[in-house]
């Protein structure tokens, strides 16, 4: 294991002027500068998620939780190729909330977190024993190297942290919100959660489609040809959903046709 004094000696802190977290998390071109934030999220990461146990803490359970889930997403969604980013994933599984963003951008620009993992505010997360971190990533060929900063800097925070332990909940290329619904769900287990999450997803939308007041438009056979819908899947992640969500859509067009639900085919992923 590398202590944290060594993981931040080599990972140089980030000034605020030059990255700062906005609503799409960090994003920039520089992997340099991406690996110092994500050593020091997957710390911050391990110290957010210890403090959901915490009473004083507004966005926990205040239940003296023994284990807590957390994310963080290694993408840049539509960005070029060449950039990349982190967005991180709250306890209750929704955006990085709004408080803790000035902690966020302090982990960022600093060159010790002693004043975190040593000093007077890491009394409360003493209670926590396990930490699952959600991490998954798009297709971007520096990706796996921020993956790998990202749990170094948990490991090393939560070893610093009275031996909290870490287990990732490694989810691999996804779209990020599978990693939301995995810190939502508290699941352990990545490989079923994607189609759970189809599942729910079509589930609703049929839902919705039930509890319209409007009649479906009648079919008619004269149609000369059939639409095309072309799906946008940032940096490809989104297309390894659709064969799932084809297969979905379609059984439940067989088992509901008194619904507009379209039958899809694929033609090129």
């Amino acid at each position: 294991r590398i202590s944290m004094e060594s993981l931040l000696a080599d990972h140089p802190p980030v000034p605020s002027t030059a990255l700062s977290y906005g609503t799409s998390g960090y994003r920039t071109g520089s992997l340099d500068l991406l690996k110092s934030v994500a050593v020091r999220m997957g710390a911050f990461l391990v110290y957010r998620g210890c403090l959901k146990a915490s009473p004083g803490d507004a966005d926990g359970d205040g239940g003296g939780s023994t284990t807590v889930h957390v994310g963080a997403i290694i993408t840049a969604s539509h960005n070029p190729p060449g950039d990349n980013g982190i967005k991180l994933v709250d306890t209750d599984g929704c955006m990085l909330h709004a408080r803790w963003l000035a902690t966020v951008s302090d982990f960022a620009s600093a060159a010790s977190l002693s004043r975190w993992i040593d000093g007077p505010a890491a009394g409360p997360v003493r209670a926590v024993r396990c930490v699952y971190l959600h991490v998954g990533m798009d297709t971007r060929p520096s990706s796996p190297i921020l993956c790998r900063a990202l749990e170094a800097g948990a490991v090393a925070a939560a070893t610093q942290l009275n031996d909290v332990a870490v287990r990732v909940v490694w989810h691999g290329k996804v779209p990020t919100p599978i990693v939301h619904y995995g810190v939502a769900e508290s699941a352990m287990n990545a490989p079923s959660l994607r189609r759970k999450y189809v599942e729910q997803l079509v589930g609703g939308y049929v839902g919705l489609l039930s509890s319209s007041s409007s009649p479906p438009p009648p079919s008619t056979e004269a149609a000369v040809s059939r639409p095309v819908l072309t799906v946008d899947c940032a940096m490809g992640v989104g297309s390894m959903l659709l064969p799932d969500l084809v297969e979905t859509l379609d059984r439940h067009a067989e088992t509901r046709p008194d619904l507009p639900i379209c039958r899809l085919e694929l033609t090129n992923i």
